[in-house]
C-alpha cells in the first residue's frame, strides 16, 4: 500500500491512520515510523505509535529532531539495522 501527499495540504497522520486501519492483523505496537523530519514525529505522535529519527538522512536536521525526543535516533543505518535486528 502506498499513501502519498496532497495538493489540498499536509495531510500525514491521516496517510498514515489509513494504513494502519488497513493492516487489520497488526497492533499499534509492531509498527514503527522511520522519519527524517519533524513533521513524521508530530504525525506518529498524531497517530500514537512509535516513531525514531533518521538522521543519517541528508535532509534530516539532527538538533530539530533530538528536540522533537523521538522514541529512537540513529545516525547510521547500520545502527538502525542492528537496532532491528535486537528486536526479532
Amino acid at each position: 500500500m502506498i499513501e502519498t501527499g496532497s495538493p489540498q495540504g499536509a495531510r500525514k497522520a491521516e496517510g498514515i491512520q489509513i494504513i494502519l486501519d488497513s493492516l487489520n492483523d497488526i497492533n499499534k505496537d509492531e509498527v514503527i515510523y522511520v522519519g527524517d523530519a519533524p513533521s513524521d514525529i508530530i504525525a506518529s505522535r498524531k497517530v500514537e505509535i512509535p516513531v525514531v529519527a533518521a538522521v543519517w538522512a541528508n535532509t534530516a536536521e539532527p538538533k530539530k529532531l533530538q528536540e522533537m525526543k523521538p522514541d529512537e535516533l540513529f545516525y547510521t543505518i547500520k545502527d538502525f539495522e542492528d537496532w532491528l535486528l535486537e528486536r526479532i
